[in-house]
C-alpha cells in the first residue's frame, strides 16, 4: 500500500509541477508502454513527453531509456486508475 500512495503522489506532483492535464499523462503513459515493446515508438515517446511537459529533451538518450521509458508508463497507468475510481487528480 505505500507504494500505492508514492505513485499517487508522484501523480500528483507531476500534475502540479508541470500543469499537465491528466488526460495528457495517461496518453504520454499509453504511448511509452507501447514503446516499451517497439522501439520504433520511442520518438514518438519523446516528441509527446517533451511537447506535453513532462519532459525535456535532456531526459532523453539516443538510446533507449527504458527506465523513463517505464516512468511515463507508470504515471499514465496511475493516473488511469485514480480517475477511474472517481478520483480527482487535477492541480
Amino acid at each position: 500500500m505505500e507504494n500505492e500512495e508514492q505513485v499517487k503522489q508522484m501523480v500528483f506532483d507531476a500534475i502540479n509541477q508541470t500543469g499537465v492535464p491528466p488526460e495528457t499523462i495517461i496518453a504520454v503513459g499509453q504511448i511509452a508502454e507501447q514503446a516499451i515493446n517497439n522501439k520504433a515508438l520511442y520518438p514518438m515517446v519523446q516528441d509527446a513527453a517533451i511537447r506535453s511537459g513532462l519532459a525535456v529533451s535532456e531526459d532523453f538518450t539516443e538510446s533507449i531509456d527504458y527506465q523513463l521509458l517505464a516512468t511515463l508508463s507508470m504515471l499514465g497507468k496511475a493516473a488511469e486508475q485514480i480517475k477511474s475510481l472517481g478520483g480527482t487528480i487535477s492541480a
